[in-house]
């Protein structure tokens, strides 16, 4: 699993269902892609978007909002808790559906806080998830199936020379010789080239600079990235200076050295986005959500759709529609599978809580963010006519005190005539 999302929903593909999980919201939700084929254009029926949201016992809160995909079967979608003296985990068993609460987690090196704000990568054949906390404390490391967690030997802190760095919004995949890329994102608040990029060597917990060939993309955050299992790093979205990076989509090629970058031609494109999720799933990636860069209208650029990229062509990719929320409803949900029955309900178009809230939820904060405005906007102004009521009453009383003593003075001087 790689860098799977923004700060609105994180996507996971295991078991081929796609979850999605929302820690803005809390929502948390899979699409079902059992028995679809990704190679047909079909679009997946609203009846395979499933809520998990309300499934009980399900944990009081969760304090980390990076889910780690994990477990002996890669079966697991984990969070870990390291807000107390000691370290805990909650787990979603996608095999049973069924969470497991508050599982102890042995720590292997004193450390007093474990970050995981930057997000996790996983790698599948080891069951050992991976976060980068700061340039100073070095790695993370998990183990998803023994439950113990530890600090890297080793620190990139040799490899930056501005005395305190950080480095922060970039996104992280795992490619198959087992190096972890850092790609994009700000080092002390300025946009990190893609030319050279940190890397770290899970096998043998090192670090080192990685210089890149070919024509560099530009610098960005929001993005994510995915790898393939022939050693392509698929970098897709982002923003540099508030505008969307160029290009959109960029690729990465690791089969070689020097690993070299190329912007492959892109048949049907979506636009350009960011804050989104994106996943690998067999030769497509999965993409998801997130703010349109494309629209200039705010109630537009909220995506609520889902779309696949076929990268099975190296020269040429594809993007398609998977899975509209607007996507007319022929079936419904199965409701007759024992394990599964808990937690389905029917989202045909006409009688989907799950999905109505879904589609108003975009629209609420949209609503929201407006009213607060408005409300900013009357402030101010009821602020501002206060001041000048008052500083009008003040120049009035000033007039009415000078005219009083003049009246004064008069009379005064009519006396002493």
């Amino acid at each position: 699993m790689s860098d799977c999302g923004g700060p609105g929903f994180k996507g996971v593909f295991t078991g081929d269902k796609l979850y999605y999980l929302s820690f803005v919201d809390i929502d948390f939700f899979y699409v079902d892609l059992t028995g679809i084929s990704l190679d047909n254009d079909t679009l997946v029926d609203q009846s395979k978007w499933i809520d998990l949201t309300e499934i009980k016992p399900k944990p009081d809160n969760l304090i980390s909002d990076s889910p780690i995909l994990g477990g002996k079967a890669n079966d697991q979608i984990m969070f870990l808790n390291t807000d107390t003296d000691k370290a805990t985990a909650s787990s979603f068993d996608t095999t049973s559906k069924q969470w497991i609460i508050n599982q102890n987690v042995k720590s292997l090196t004193q450390t007093s806080f474990i970050s995981d704000s930057n997000g996790w990568v996983s790698d599948g054949k080891t069951g050992k998830a991976y976060t980068f906390g700061t340039i100073s404390s070095g790695m993370t490391i998990l183990d998803t199936i023994n439950l113990s967690v530890g600090i890297g030997a080793s620190t990139p802190n040799n490899l930056f020379t501005s005395k305190f760095p950080i480095y922060d919004k970039f996104v992280q995949v795992m490619i198959p010789n087992g190096q972890i890329l850092y790609i994009g994102g700000s080092l002390n608040n300025q946009a990190q080239p893609m030319k050279s990029l940190l890397t770290y060597d899970s096998i043998n917990d090192t670090w080192q600079m990685t210089n890149t060939a070919g024509a560099e993309p530009q610098e960005r955050t929001k993005h994510t990235a995915v790898s393939t299992s022939d050693g392509r790093v698929i970098v897709f979205g982002g923003i540099l200076n508030n505008v969307p990076a160029l290009p959109q989509l960029a690729v990465l090629d690791t089969s070689k050295t020097p690993y070299t970058w190329s912007a492959p031609a892109e048949e049907n494109p979506i636009g350009a986005f960011s804050d989104h999720a994106a996943v690998m799933a067999n030769n497509y990636m999965i993409f998801a959500f997130g703010k349109n860069e494309s629209e200039t209208k705010e109630a537009k650029a909220n995506n609520q759709d889902i779309y696949k990229l076929n990268i099975s062509d190296p020269l040429k990719y594809k993007w398609s529609l998977l899975a509209s929320f607007d996507t007319p409803t022929t079936t419904t949900a199965p409701s007759n599978n024992s394990a599964s029955a808990p937690i389905q309900t029917d989202v045909s178009a006409g009688d989907s809580t799950f999905l109505k809230t879904f589609g108003l939820k975009g629209r609420w904060v949209i609503t929201i963010v407006i009213v607060i405005v408005a409300l900013i906007c009357l402030s101010i102004f009821a602020v501002y006519k206060t001041r000048r009521y008052r500083e009008k009453n003040k120049v009035k009383n000033t007039y009415q005190q000078k005219l009083s003593s003049n009246d004064e003075l008069d009379k005064l001087d009519k006396d002493i005539i």
